[in-house]
C-alpha cells in the first residue's frame, strides 16, 4: 500500500478496524506499478487505479476483487498558484 498520509489507505484502516481486523503491513511502496509488481509476486494487495493496471505488464498476473462492503470515494482538487508566472 502507499505509505502513511494515503487516504486510500486510511480508508482501508478504517474499515477494516470497524469489522474488528487488523491490516498488517509487508510493505510499504509508492507507486501503483510497483504495487502492481509486488502484488503479482504474491507479496499482499494493493490499491491502485484501474488505468494504471490497465497499463501495467503484470496485469494479467493479479486479480481484481470486487468488494461490496468497501467502496472508498476520493476527492480530488486541481490547484495552481494565485497569480501565475509568464
Amino acid at each position: 500500500l502507499n505509505p502513511d498520509g494515503c487516504g486510500l489507505r486510511a480508508g482501508l484502516i478504517r474499515e477494516l478496524q470497524s469489522q474488528g481486523l487488523r491490516l498488517t503491513l509487508n510493505v510499504e511502496s509508492a507507486g501503483a506499478q510497483l504495487q502492481i509488481a509486488l502484488v503479482a509476486q504474491g507479496l499482499g494487495l494493493g490499491l491502485v487505479p484501474r488505468a494504471a493496471l490497465a497499463s501495467s505488464p503484470w496485469r494479467d498476473e493479479v486479480a481484481v476483487l470486487s468488494l461490496s462492503d468497501f467502496q472508498p470515494a476520493v476527492s480530488l482538487w486541481l490547484i495552481h498558484a494565485q497569480y501565475l508566472a509568464n
